[in-house]
């Protein structure tokens, strides 16, 4: 069933369905997800259409129960076609629009912070569940928007969010439920782009927390000398961290990349002010190093028709994979399974399973052939149609995050 799309004006009032009927009805209707940002919708109109008188900017349009603002128009006129292509914005942008003049926070809860960024703003808290709600964290700012706030919040709490503009709610997770979505090359792609990219390979980072009672700065030198289980490497009474496992699992010496800082040496310093308790502060300074101490992994891939094979892992896929959702990538020629976050996706009404979906963050990463032997009591059977088309690993493989 084709969705509706409609045009409100600032006050409600119903003024036109624009794609119900009609030989200049709107078409070409595109949505762009991504994680943490304002989600964008385009759609073209004829300068013939009855309807574009409607079509000013600031209106909202109203699509797939979501409303979004009118804020771009780009006429076009040729020979072949006089169109006009409308930009919009999901509502949630006036968050962006909105600051907060001063907030100062100290040993707040998420609920606490989210509620002070979000005063008279006409948006409210919504769900969330999956945050961890024993953390308290500070949160300080100046003329700074409320968007940019929420977006903090989210990196302090390891968390994304998403947008509800029927309710005027800003939800909040950790993680979605796992589906098992398997994406396979050969069947699922039009087309898949890996880029590896060590530029930003972090080998010794510095840490630094906020302010404690007394005003000294919290450190992580009073933590003790270890070697963790993704290689990093912290010295009691040292205020960095340090891990070469990139490098060491190339079968490169200890003893050489010593020799050698010119080589391999890669520092960074990371303040984390809202962290003024040294355990905290710690731990969470060895989740950032895990991430900065390995080459990054992006993906982008192109979709084929998802409805042409409904089936994964033994249940029905109803629906395409969702912005903040996991799924498992696998290529055949590349030898490679990854596990990775969607961070956005591209959705356009005329084949609305075929869409295109950006990838970041990845979570796993590894070769598919060496890791066959080593965790068959991890395999899983994925189907594609009646029949089986392989058997994939579902389990924890090397992390390797972006």
């Amino acid at each position: 069933m084709e969705e509706i799309l409609e045009i409100y004006n600032l006050t409600g009032q119903k003024l036109a369905i624009l794609n119900n009927y009609g030989d200049y009805i709107a078409h070409n209707i595109q949505i762009q997800h991504s994680l943490n940002a304002i989600d964008q919708l385009t759609f073209d109109i004829s300068l013939k259409s009855e309807n574009l008188i409607y079509c000013i900017n600031e209106n909202i349009v109203k699509y797939k129960s979501q409303d979004y603002f009118i804020n771009d128009m780009v006429i076009a006129k040729s020979k072949e076609s006089n169109t006009v292509t409308i930009t919009c914005s999901h509502v949630s942008s006036i968050l962006s629009k909105q600051t907060n003049q001063s907030i100062d926070l100290v040993g707040a809860s998420f609920k606490e912070m989210v509620d002070a960024v979000l005063l008279n703003s006409g948006w409210s808290l919504g769900t969330y569940d999956t945050i961890d709600t024993n953390k308290f964290r500070h949160l300080q700012c100046e003329d700074e928007s409320k968007f940019s706030n929420l977006n903090n919040i989210c990196e302090t709490f390891d968390c994304f969010m998403k947008f509800d503009s029927s309710l005027h709610k800003v939800n909040f997770y950790t993680t979605l439920p796992n589906r098992d979505i398997y994406i396979r090359y050969r069947y699922n792609l039009k087309g898949i782009n890996l880029t590896y990219n060590t530029d930003d390979i972090v080998t010794k980072l510095y840490v630094r927390g906020g302010n404690d009672d007394v005003g000294q700065v919290v450190s992580i030198m009073d933590m003790p000398t270890e070697t963790d289980s993704n290689g990093i490497y912290h010295e009691n009474g040292k205020s960095y961290l340090i891990c070469y496992k990139y490098y060491l699992d190339q079968g490169i010496t200890q003893e050489y990349i010593d020799a050698h800082p010119e080589k391999f040496l890669h520092e960074q310093t990371l303040t984390l002010t809202d962290y003024v308790d040294a355990t905290e502060l710690y731990d969470m300074a060895r989740i950032k190093m895990s991430k900065k101490c390995k080459s990054s992994v992006n993906c982008s891939i192109q979709m084929l028709d998802f409805s042409q094979y409904p089936e994964y892992s033994g249940g029905i896929l109803e629906t395409t994979p969702i912005v903040g959702e996991s799924v498992f990538i696998l290529d055949d020629e590349l030898n490679e399974i990854i596990s990775a976050q969607v961070v956005g996706i591209s959705e356009n009404d005329e084949n609305p399973m075929a869409i295109d979906i950006q990838i970041s963050n990845i979570i796993e990463y590894q070769s598919l052939a060496s890791q066959l032997v080593d965790s068959s009591n991890k395999v899983k059977k994925s189907y594609i149609g009646d029949r089986v088309s392989g058997s994939y690993i579902n389990g924890v493989i090397d992390l390797l995050s972006a």
